[in-house]
Formats: structure tokens, sequence, C-alpha cells
């Protein structure tokens, strides 16, 4: 769930039924109960720029697009043309990262002058290839420094051995079990 950088708002995707979605904000003061507030029809995945100024979005049409947040009605740049999805701000806010149709990670310079003036780049590849496995939910991240990606990505599957999840519970006290602290 993105969050507004003051922490008073928080996006959300709302599902009605199978063909009724939309992203609304959940906004919540302290002197009132939380408030919910449709905000594009249509979406299921958007995110906030680090600043709180833009919101990007993937609708169900084709694209990546780009409008001022929280007043979306005040404009709309498209920022790729193909069936991208899992728009990414970078840390800065002046880059903004998607996955393309043939599952190639994306960049896209941007600049913003005043309050209203949006100026998306032109689209280069990051990345060749990116795993998403048809999810809604982002399987990429950039490090705070904005120089390094965080990726899931598909294991490679021996016919023979099936794939397996491992969880550890209580890794703390795993770690000081198998690497004691000195005394």
């Amino acid at each position: 769930m993105p969050l507004s950088p003051d922490g008073a708002r928080v996006l959300v995707w709302e599902q009605a039924s199978e063909r009724d979605h939309r992203l609304v904000i959940v906004s919540r003061s302290e002197e009132a109960e939380a408030t919910l507030a449709p905000l594009i029809a249509d979406t299921a995945v958007g995110r906030l720029s680090p600043d709180g100024r833009w919101i990007a979005y993937q609708p169900s049409v084709d694209g990546i697009y780009v409008s001022p947040f929280p007043n979306v009605d005040d404009g709309r740049w498209q920022i790729s043309r193909d069936r991208a999805q899992m728009p990414l701000w970078g840390p800065s806010g002046s880059e903004l990262f998607y996955v393309s149709s043939d599952d190639r990670l994306m960049s896209v310079s941007v600049s913003v002058a005043g309050d209203d003036s949006f100026a998306p780049g032109n689209p280069e590849v990051v990345f060749e290839s990116i795993s998403t496995f048809g999810l809604l939910a982002h399987t990429f991240d950039i490090s705070p420094d904005g120089k390094r990606f965080l990726m899931i990505e598909e294991a490679p599957t021996d016919e023979t051995e099936r794939p397996r999840l491992v969880v550890v519970q209580n890794w703390a006290e795993e770690l000081e079990h198998l690497v004691p602290r000195e005394r």
C-alpha cells in the first residue's frame, strides 16, 4: 500500500467485482475517522512520487500514466504506449520505472517545473528481462540510494526436483545458535 510522504493518506485498490475496480484514498486525521475517497476508476496499481505530488498508475487500458496527486483530473501524461505494468518511482522522483509488455524493465526520466508542469523523457531499457509472474504486485524494488535493484526471479527448475519454499521463523535465535557471540 503506497503511503503518502506526510503519512496522512494511503492508496488502496478496491475491487467491487471482477470488472469493477479502482484506486481509492484512505485518509485519516487525528480529529476524524478514516475516510475513503475514489481516486482513479478502472485502475489496479498506483504509486506516489517521493514528494507526493504525482501518481503513476496502470489503468486497464494500455500504458502507464502520471497525474497530479491528489487532483488527478488536473492532467494526465502517458508514459508508455504498450501494455506496461508495475510503475515505480526512483528515490529522487526524477525517474520512473515500469515493466514493458515484453517483460523488460524500462526507465523514463521525468522533469517537473513549477506546480503543474510534467515532462517525461524517452523510455530506456534497464534490464532485458524481468519476471512478473502475471501479478499485479511488484516483483522488483529499488534501493533508497537508487543504485541497486531487488528482484524476484523465477528459479530454474530441474525436472526431477520440485520447486520449494523455505520459511525461516525465529531466524535471530537460529543465527545465535549457528554463530554464537563471543563473550
